[in-house]
């Protein structure tokens, strides 16, 4: 809406209206301020009070619009999408694994899966085992091993990698088992099972 001559457009993007006011993008009370002189002498506007200014900027005129906007911004969205949306899970947090058969059994058994659990329950001490030391889940040196299965489980639940992302994979573990060979993680770091 300009009108000829007149630089008429307002940038209340970020603006939000709240008990009669419009406060700016720097969450501040917007100023009222009127021109004097020039093409828009007496027209009004609310502007940022902060130097430098955020950004926002609204004439008077466009007020009306701009709480349109805002509303229909913040209106809930329609109970029916018109695209379906892919449910996201939430990540589960990293439990070491542990000997007990009972709890094993209860993960889905798949033969990738099956390969996984049995390695942790040859690699977990027992509850009565004298050596507390640290024992990987998988033997020292069997990282493409632990590629493979890692992979297997992916394509299992259906995600699909780019080469260049199984290779990331594959370094990763690469490196992470270096580490281990390296400084076996101490007692305190969360993997000995009483």
């Amino acid at each position: 809406m300009q009108t000829p001559g007149t630089n008429r457009s307002s940038k209340f993007l970020g603006g939000t209206f709240r008990n009669g006011r419009w406060y700016c993008m720097c969450n501040e009370e917007t100023r009222y301020v009127q021109t004097r002189n020039g093409p828009n002498k007496d027209k009004a506007f609310y502007k940022c009070p902060e130097e430098p200014m955020c950004g926002f900027w609204l004439w008077v005129e466009h007020e009306t619009e701009a709480k349109r906007r805002l509303a229909d911004s913040l209106s809930p969205e329609p109970s029916t999408p018109s695209r379906p949306r892919q449910s996201i899970e939430p990540r589960q947090q990293y439990t070491p694994p542990i000997a007990s058969q009972s709890t094993l059994s209860a993960y889905t058994s798949t033969p990738s899966t099956n390969r996984v659990l049995r390695s942790a329950r040859e690699a977990t001490p027992s509850s009565g085992s004298a050596n507390r030391g640290y024992t990987s889940p998988v033997a020292l040196g069997d990282d493409d091993e632990l590629a493979t299965i890692l992979l297997e489980l992916l394509e299992d639940f259906k995600v699909q990698l780019t080469s260049r992302q199984k290779r990331k994979i594959q370094v990763v573990i690469d490196d992470y088992m270096e580490d281990m060979v390296k400084s076996p993680p101490s007692e305190y770091d969360g993997y000995l099972v009483d």
